[in-house]
C-alpha cells in the first residue's frame, strides 16, 4: 500500500497493517472489557442481573462473552444492555471514538 506523508511516499506491508489492526482491536477490546466490568460492579450487578434487567434475548453466558470481548452484541441487544450499565449503546461498536469523547468530557 502506498501512502503519502509530508510529501514522502511510504510503502506499507499489508501483513504489518493487519498485525497492527489486530493489536489495536485487542487493546480496544481490553479497554471495553474493563469499562463494562467496572460499570457492572459499580452497580453491584451479576451477569445474570444485567441480562434480566435488560430484557435482552441472551443468556448469562453470552453476556459474559460480550463483557470479555469475545462476542459483539447486535445493535438491538446493545440497546438493551447499555442502559442497565449506564453507558451509550454505541460503546460496543466504536469504543475508540467513545473513549476519546469520554476523556474530553472528564478533562
Amino acid at each position: 500500500m502506498l501512502t503519502e506523508t509530508n510529501g514522502c511516499i511510504n510503502i506499507k506491508n499489508n501483513e504489518t497493517n493487519s498485525l497492527q489492526e489486530g493489536a489495536d482491536l485487542k487493546k480496544n477490546s481490553s479497554a471495553l472489557t474493563e469499562l463494562l466490568q467496572k460499570a457492572r460492579k459499580e452497580r453491584e450487578l451479576t451477569h445474570q442481573d444485567v441480562v434480566d434487567r435488560s430484557g435482552a434475548p441472551i443468556t448469562r453466558q453470552y453476556y459474559g462473552l460480550i463483557e470479555r470481548g469475545e462476542r459483539q452484541p447486535s445493535p438491538s441487544v446493545a440497546m438493551k444492555i447499555a442502559p442497565v450499565l449506564g453507558l451509550p449503546w454505541t460503546i460496543f461498536f466504536d469504543f475508540d471514538v467513545n473513549q476519546r469523547l469520554h476523556s474530553l468530557d472528564t478533562a
